[in-house]
């Protein structure tokens, strides 16, 4: 569904994306993981086409995404960023209907239904906490129903409940036929839902493969350059990452 071949950013002279290839079909969570500083966030800002690469190419369906219109690309995928700033007080529901097709009032209620949102409906943007926002923001995302879903660092402003919401809704989203990319620091919430996960450090591409293949506690100790043991889950057939 979507693929990278070789590409590369710079800002100014400095690269900030070295000459990074995968792809993520149908059906599938991808997660990007790594350091803070490692390029995360520009790269699915690349995938996004919000950015466009300095050398290689980013496909989306087939097409170069920064040949892409902006309608064409809002039909392909959302993107939920990091945070979202608002001076005007629009309500929850009001800007989730801002992501529907046709402003479409039914669509907004379900999406914020299925991000435990619901009770936010009314309530102004502006006044929400960090948190909320976050959940508004993605059931925004979900309204769009694009076949791909971008999300940066979306459990970021969450406790422990809505977090589990949000990556269960991503997980369902992805066995019901969409591609969803997400941005995570948690290595522990990445090897539960995910599919694929790419390492990142200093805008390469450490390794990409499933969470076994990848979270690998002498790899992951390097990366973050902190001691991190890998051990079995006693609940659950994925890797625990923690703290040595």
């Amino acid at each position: 569904m979507i693929s990278t071949d070789n590409v590369s950013y710079l800002a100014g002279t400095r690269q900030i994306i070295s000459q990074i290839s995968f792809s993520v079909p149908e059906k599938h969570l991808l997660s990007i993981v790594g350091p803070n500083g490692a390029g995360k966030s520009t790269l699915l800002a690349l995938l996004a086409g919000d950015l466009r690469p300095a050398s290689g190419q980013v496909l989306l369906a087939g097409q170069p995404v920064h040949r892409m219109r902006p309608a064409a690309l809002a039909r392909q995928r959302a993107v939920m960023p990091q945070s979202t700033a608002l001076a005007f007080g629009f309500t929850a529901a009001e800007i989730v209907r801002m992501g529907t097709e046709h402003d479409d009032p039914a669509v907004a209620r379900q999406a914020l239904d299925q991000v435990g949102a619901a009770d936010l409906a009314e309530r102004s943007f502006p006044s929400l906490s960090g948190g909320e926002q976050a959940r508004v923001t993605l059931a925004r995302v979900i309204a769009q129903h694009t076949p791909v879903l971008m999300l940066d660092e979306p459990t970021a402003h969450l406790d422990i409940k809505h977090q589990h919401i949000v990556l269960n809704l991503a997980r369902s989203l992805a066995d019901a036929g969409r591609t969803v990319i997400a941005v995570l620091h948690d290595l522990n919430l990445a090897a539960r839902y995910s599919d694929t996960i790419a390492i990142m450090r200093e805008g390469r591409l450490v390794t990409v493969g499933t969470p076994t293949e990848t979270l690998v506690a002498e790899r992951l100790s390097d990366v973050y350059d902190h001691p991190i043991g890998v051990y079995s889950h006693p609940a659950m057939s994925a890797p625990l990452c923690l703290d040595r």
